[in-house]
């Protein structure tokens, strides 16, 4: 099955003040150590949605379990059960749309056509449109960034409905 970006499990988030690179387990492992990590292209708006999203999956975890890992290998596998065992639900990109992806339900086969979203057009909320961050200096998106602006379109945004 092709699938790009394994958050989950693949070195893809880039830590302040160093070169490394670490996965949303370690991330998560990280946190439960009490150690201070932030991520190298995370913005003010950002944040609140990011800290919402990591806490609710360690609820998530916790509420399981009563315990949270200190480990990436603990979070790799709290992860995975998470998504009922699903290895792409956390990947940025898979082929096939009946199976789950980051923020992505899985699909039957109703979808005829799927276009692609560039990651620029995400946004909080409608009246957010070119305020932190220029569209034009969105040239290259690497994975962290495009994690980070489905985060806070999944957390944060409202739907602006009809009136």
């Amino acid at each position: 099955m092709e699938t790009l970006y394994d958050f989950r499990t693949e070195p893809l988030l880039r830590l302040i003040g160093t070169e490394k690179k670490v996965s949303l387990a370690e991330v998560l492992a990280r946190f439960s150590r009490g150690e201070e990590t932030e991520l190298t292209v995370m913005q003010a708006h950002h944040q609140h949605a990011f800290h919402a999203f990591v806490v609710q999956l360690a609820a998530m975890h916790y509420g399981d379990t009563g315990e949270l890992p200190t480990q990436a290998e603990d979070w790799e596998t709290a992860l995975l059960n998470m998504a009922g065992g699903c290895t792409t639900a956390f990947c940025l990109y898979v082929k096939d749309l009946k199976q789950p992806a980051l923020f992505q339900m899985p699909s039957d086969d109703a979808i005829a056509e799927f276009s692609l979203i560039p990651v620029e057009d995400l946004d909080i909320t409608v009246t957010a449109q070119n305020h932190e961050i220029k569209k034009a200096r969105l040239v290259h998106v690497e994975p962290d960034l495009a994690f980070l602006h489905l985060v806070v379109a999944q957390t944060m945004a409202g739907y602006p409905g009809l009136g």
